[in-house]
């Protein structure tokens, strides 16, 4: 199943882009779409969405999110200061990253149904 996000979702949620910014978002957007199938996150995504488990618009706002934090500081700018004036990113915002918030995960993952998870073969 192809990344049901596309440049116009992220642009509908932010702001019109300008071309650079359109193509970026757009490796972007497949780079978020593949973070959030990746093994440690929610790795049957598409077969949730096949199920009408997890709906193709909530999907859509996890991806822009992700997209959209790192649009919003693509230089990874924590704190800057200008004379007697100083602003301090969000730590969410400030990182720079492309990555899906435990939230996010949770959002398309479900509620889980077991108390706990057993690991076989963990050790300490």
């Amino acid at each position: 199943m192809p990344n049901p996000t596309v440049v116009t979702d992220v642009e509908d949620r932010f702001r019109t882009l300008n071309d650079a910014e359109r193509r970026l978002a757009g490796s972007l957007l497949a780079d978020a779409w593949e973070e959030l199938l990746a093994p440690r996150n929610v790795p049957d995504l598409e077969d949730r969405l096949g199920r009408d488990v997890v709906s193709v618009g909530l999907v859509r706002r996890v991806v822009a999110a992700m997209v959209i934090r790192v649009l919003r500081n693509p230089e990874a700018i924590r704190q800057w200061q200008v004379d007697d004036a100083s602003f301090t990113r969000d730590s969410m915002v400030s990182s720079g990253l492309l990555y899906a918030s435990a939230d996010e995960i949770a959002l398309l993952s479900g509620p889980t149904t077991a108390a706990f998870t057993i690991r076989p073969g963990w050790r300490r």
